[in-house]
C-alpha cells in the first residue's frame, strides 16, 4: 500500500496542526509530539511492546509505530548534538560507535502525543542515560542491563534501550529523519516476504500485538510495521478479484461492503519474512489462526463476520498476501469462505 498518509497529523490533531508541505513538516505543534526510538538492543531483547506500554501507562498516547532498518545518516542525525560537540574529546570515536550500534540493524520508531511539556515528562519515564543510575519505575531503571562504564571500557555506545526527542525542535527533525522520504523498504525477495494486514477490527480490539506475536512464534520476522488510515482505492486494489468476479457474491454490493469495512478506518500493515512453503504447508499453519478461539487461552480469538450496509459480510482480523509470494502463514479468515462456491480457503483469496 504505497502512498499512505502517516505522521502526527493522522493521530486526531486539529486542522491547525496539519503540515503545509515537506517531509520535515511545518505547521505541526511539535510541543505536543515526540519521536520514540526503540534502539537495536530493545528490538533484539524483545522489549519494544513493553517499552511502548510503559510510555502509554504514563498517560502519553503512542501511535504510528514503524519497524525499519537504520541507515547511517539517520543515526548520525539523531546524535547530531554529540557529533558536533568538538569539546568532547572522550567521544572522538563516536561516529564509529554509532555506525556499529545502528547501521543495518532493526529499530522501532513511534510517535508520542501529549500536552505541552511532554518531552520533559518522557525523559522522566525513560530514566537516566546510564541504566545503573536510572530510578526504579523508569524504562532504563527496570529493563536496562548495561552501564556507561561497561560501554566505555568496551569502546561502544551504552545500550540503554530507548531514545526520545528532547524538545520540539528535535521532534520535528527526527520526525523528518524516520518518517520522511529517506525511508526505503528492505525487500529483496518476495518469495520470502509477505504483507501482513491487521484489519480495522483487530486494531479496534487491541489484538495487533497478539497477532504479530503469534506470527513471530511461527517463525516469521516482522518488520516495517506502520499504522495507516485506509483510502477507498487501497481497499479496491487489495480486493480487486472480488470486484472483478462479481458472480462470487451476486447477493451483495461488494464496493459498498469494502468501503463500509475499510474506508477511513485504521489498520496496521507490516512485512513478514520467512522461508517459502507449499500451499498445503501454508494451509496447515493457518489453522491455529483461523480457529484460534478453540485454543485454550489463545490471545487471538475468531470474530463473527462484520455486517455492512451493502448487505454483505466481511471477515475479520488478519490478511496475508498470497499471490505474489509463498508465505508460511495465512489470514485468519477470508471473504470467499462465506461463499458456497468456495467453502474452503484457496491461495487466491485476499480476505
Amino acid at each position: 500500500m504505497a502512498g499512505l498518509h502517516r505522521g502526527p497529523w493522522r493521530c486526531a490533531v486539529s486542522a491547525a496542526e496539519k503540515p503545509m508541505s515537506g517531509a520535515v513538516v511545518e505547521g505541526v505543534d511539535f510541543a505536543r509530539w515526540a519521536v520514540i526510538l526503540c534502539k537495536p538492543d530493545a528490538v533484539e531483547r524483545g522489549l519494544v511492546n513493553r517499552i511502548l506500554q510503559m510510555i502509554s501507562l504514563a498517560g502519553i498516547r503512542v501511535c504510528d509505530r514503524m519497524d525499519v532498518v537504520a541507515q547511517a545518516w539517520q543515526a548520525h542525525v539523531v546524535y547530531r548534538d554529540l557529533l558536533a560537540d568538538t569539546g568532547r574529546l572522550d567521544l572522538r570515536d563516536l561516529p564509529s560507535y554509532i555506525d556499529a550500534a545502528y547501521v543495518g540493524r532493526k529499530v522501532t520508531i513511534a510517535l508520542a502525543h501529549g500536552d505541552p511539556g511532554m518531552h520533559a515528562r518522557l525523559r522522566q519515564v525513560i530514566g537516566h542515560t546510564d541504566p545503573t543510575r536510572a530510578a526504579a519505575g523508569t524504562i532504563r531503571g527496570d529493563l536496562g542491563e548495561d552501564s556507561v562504564a561497561a560501554a566505555a571500557s568496551q569502546k561502544r555506545l551504552v545500550r540503554n534501550l530507548v531514545h526520545i526527542s528532547d524538545d520540539p525542535a528535535a521532534a520535528r527533525r527526527e520526525y523528518g529523519t524516520w518518517y520522511g522520504p529517506g525511508i526505503r523498504l528492505q525487500v529483496s525477495d518476495f518469495h520470502r516476504c509477505s504483507v501482513i494486514l491487521c484489519k480495522p477490527d483487530a486494531v479496534q480490539r487491541g489484538l495487533v500485538d497478539a497477532v504479530f506475536d503469534r506470527l513471530a512464534a511461527a517463525g516469521a520476522t516482522i518488520a516495517n510495521r506502520i499504522d495507516v488510515t485506509v483510502q477507498p482505492w487501497q481497499a479496491h486494489v487489495h480486493y480487486w478479484d472480488l470486484l472483478v468476479d462479481a458472480d462470487w457474491f451476486p447477493d451483495r454490493d461488494i464496493p459498498a461492503c469494502l468501503d463500509d469495512a475499510y474506508a477511513g478506518k485504521t489498520l496496521t500493515v507490516a512485512l513478514a519474512y520467512g522461508e517459502p512453503l507449499s500451499p498445503l504447508a501454508r494451509w496447515s499453519l493457518s489453522v491455529p489462526l483461523r480457529h484460534a478461539e478453540s485454543v485454550p487461552d489463545s490471545p487471538v480469538k475468531a470474530t463473527s463476520p462484520e455486517r455492512s450496509p451493502g448487505g454483505g459480510e466481511l471477515s475479520a482480523q488478519l490478511n496475508v498476501t498470497s499471490e505474489i509470494s509463498t508465505p508460511p502463514f495465512l489470514m485468519a479468515s477470508s471473504i470467499a469462505e462465506h461463499n458456497s462456491r468456495h467453502p474452503t480457503y484457496s491461495v487466491r483469496d485476499h480476505g
